[in-house]
């Protein structure tokens, strides 16, 4: 089951909810359409038809009028069924589970011509028309089980043991495959009814979170600035992937594609392990954002050395780089003045814009990361030879969940709130974020910061290129 997170757990009210809703989908689906109705009928003026040579014309009369006088009256439920509420799901289930047994009850009576016309071609007629019959509840009725048992206890089981009773071999041997045809009717209808019901309890989950996530958007659109919209925003997002944990768990758990091991549990596996990777990004993602958003990110000032951090930044994004086929280069001049800064802020804004140009540079591109010291200003540059973007698009790209769509793209993954995020943090330092771009031609990002924070403004130099191994 979905559990909620602390604050937020769905208690016994969610939980009876929840079970409301699939109970009157499920009766729904019974009330769904006439066309099992009809065919009873059709089929039972066809037995009616071949009986009545056979039988006592009277009985045979009563037995057609009293189903036909049924089936008419579970057309008129049906009918009725259209015009209540939802919340009388239960009502309406006991009542159409009722109209099943009687309707069941009656083609269970054909197991008299087994014993009443000594007719092995009657016998097969009606044993097979009730198989038949049952057959069809299966697919029809599995949607609620009362129902579905309702209708396939009282039609077989009398036929079932009218063939045992005859004492003969082949009698007893339809008997016997009467039983086993029962017991697999009930299999399949259980089989059936559970992933039903747990198709429809993810369908309402998802439907759920989408209408909360919508609410969320409007919210956060009425408020922008309020941290409060973004941390709604953060819950309805995490809750998408651990409802896709929650679902392919349950798939696994409840084997419904058979035993472990069938090669679909494999995508299920990978899957599981996507969303969860996916979790924790958007975990870290919003959560850095939010704080600088709402003004709660304060600066831990030290005295920084520019070298030494793009360098660990550079060695952090190594292994992602190698694995996308992307090469690294530095250009650091060989004398540079200390700076005044939030060393892990500073981090995060040089691995955000690093990680951003490794994932839109292709496989042989070249991402290069360089300082450039003038003016007692100091700018940090990445640059890469990936896919560009459009002058117009440049504005948005700075806007929180926002991602430009690029025929070229080799990936969607993430929020859009790596360039936001580190221009909120450039400017924490007083500083600026200002990004060159054009399609095809790669894109250059550039974050000043202000010569207040130089804390040794004499010292510069030439820079050149070294190849990070």
């Amino acid at each position: 089951m979905v559990q909620g997170t602390e604050g937020d757990e769905p208690g016994a009210d969610s939980a009876g909810d929840l079970t409301q809703r699939l109970l009157a989908e499920q009766v729904r689906l019974l009330f769904r359409s006439p066309v099992a109705l009809i065919v009873n009928l059709v089929n039972g003026a066809i037995v009616a038809a071949v009986l009545w040579p056979a039988l006592d014309r009277s009985w045979v009369a009563l037995w057609a009028v009293a189903l036909a006088a049924t089936i008419v009256l579970r057309l008129l439920l049906r009918r009725s069924y259209a015009a209540s509420a939802p919340d009388e799901a239960r009502r309406w289930g006991r009542l159409h589970a009722a109209g099943a047994a009687a309707t069941g009850f009656l083609w269970g009576l054909l197991a008299v011509v087994i014993v009443m016309v000594p007719s092995p071609a009657y016998h097969m007629f009606v044993g097979l028309t009730v198989a038949g019959m049952a057959a069809g509840a299966a697919a029809a009725l599995a949607f609620h089980l009362p129902s579905f048992f309702a209708f396939i206890l009282p039609s077989l089981l009398p036929m079932t043991a009218a063939f045992l009773a005859q004492g003969e071999l082949p009698y007893i041997g339809l008997g016997a495959m009467g039983v086993v045809f029962i017991v697999a009717l009930t299999g399949l209808a259980r089989s059936f009814n559970g992933a039903l019901t747990e198709t429809l309890r993810l369908r309402f989950l998802n439907t759920d979170m989408a209408r909360e996530l919508s609410e969320a958007q409007a919210i956060a659109e009425a408020a922008r600035g309020s941290s409060a919209d973004i941390l709604a925003h953060l819950s309805h997002e995490l809750r998408t992937p651990l409802n896709a944990i929650a679902g392919f768990a349950e798939i696994m758990r409840n084997r419904l594609f058979g035993p472990l091991g069938d090669s679909k549990y494999n995508d299920y596996v990978k899957d599981i392990a996507d969303s969860a990777h996916h979790l924790i990004k958007v975990v870290d993602e919003i959560l850095r954002f939010s704080k600088g958003h709402t003004g709660k990110l304060v600066l831990d000032e030290g005295v920084v050395d520019p070298r030494a951090e793009l360098e660990s930044c550079l060695s952090m994004v190594s292994g992602p780089a190698h694995d996308a086929g992307v090469t690294l280069t530095r250009e650091i001049p060989p004398h540079l003045p200390a700076l005044r800064a939030d060393a892990v802020k500073l981090r995060q804004i040089l691995v955000n814009l690093l990680s951003n140009a490794i994932k839109f540079t292709p496989v042989g591109g070249l991402v290069t990361a360089r300082v450039i010291f003038g003016g007692g200003a100091m700018t940090f540059v990445i640059a890469d030879t990936g896919i560009g973007m459009k002058p117009e698009d440049l504005p948005r790209v700075l806007l929180p969940y926002v991602q430009v769509e690029n025929v070229l793209t080799r990936t969607r993954t993430g929020l859009g709130l790596g360039l936001p995020l580190a221009k909120r943090l450039t400017e924490l330092h007083g500083g600026t974020l200002t990004i060159q771009s054009a399609v095809g031609a790669g894109t250059a990002v550039s974050v000043c910061l202000p010569a207040s924070r130089t804390i040794d403004r004499d010292s510069g130099g030439g820079g050149e290129a070294t190849h990070i191994a």
